[in-house]
């Protein structure tokens, strides 16, 4: 059975291969044409660049950085909750991060990719380990390093949308402690699964 993490990379990937066909990923306005997302024009009524702006990436680092990520904390999370919860998360995730960069981020700035719905899978993550408790002080320990490293990263280095993370993380936890119910422990999930590896 083809996993939910890999039909979210391979649609990315898709949409980065059309984009880069079609010159897409040369310059802002091209992404702004492509569908990225601009606070301005969804007021004026484009709201579907909400969810077009998570599947654009500009240059192959981007799209690497991020594929790489949601492949590692997407399978660890899918087998842990099912693929249905983990498209649940992603989506919500996606929606949380782009109303943030709506809310937050300036009328005219442009925002692309897929980072603030993996960051949401990151917050699922330290919900999971919140649930269990005691149980999941290690699933915690190796989630917050990465969150808190990814988003110093994102303060740190110009053009990248801080609101869109954070929306996308606090979005996935409180999803993730809405609609997953933890029933077993962690060992028996890390068993049959790889650790969560490091953001995009």
């Amino acid at each position: 059975m083809i996993s939910a993490t890999n039909l979210l990379v391979a649609a990315n990937v898709i949409v980065y291969v059309w984009l880069s066909l079609s010159g897409g990923a040369n310059d802002n306005l091209s992404l702004v044409r492509h569908g990225a997302l601009v606070p301005a024009l969804v007021w004026r009524g484009e709201w579907w660049r909400l969810v077009s702006s998570a599947f654009l990436h500009a240059g192959l680092v981007h799209i690497g950085l991020n594929m790489l990520a949601l492949f590692q904390v997407g399978t660890f999370l899918e087998r842990l909750i099912g693929w249905r919860r983990l498209l649940a998360i992603y989506t919500l995730s996606l929606f949380g991060g782009s109303f943030a960069v709506l809310y937050f981020s300036g009328p005219y700035d442009v925002t692309i990719g897929a980072s603030g719905a993996i960051f949401g899978v990151f917050g699922a993550l330290a919900a999971i380990g919140f649930r269990l408790g005691r149980d999941g002080r290690s699933l915690i320990a190796q989630t917050l390093p990465i969150i808190v490293l990814n988003l110093a990263f994102g303060f740190a280095v110009t053009n990248i949308s801080n609101a869109g993370h954070i929306g996308g993380l606090l979005t996935g936890f409180v999803a993730t402690l809405a609609i997953v119910r933890v029933r077993r422990r962690p060992a028996q999930a890390v068993a049959a699964a790889e650790p969560p590896g490091s953001a995009g």
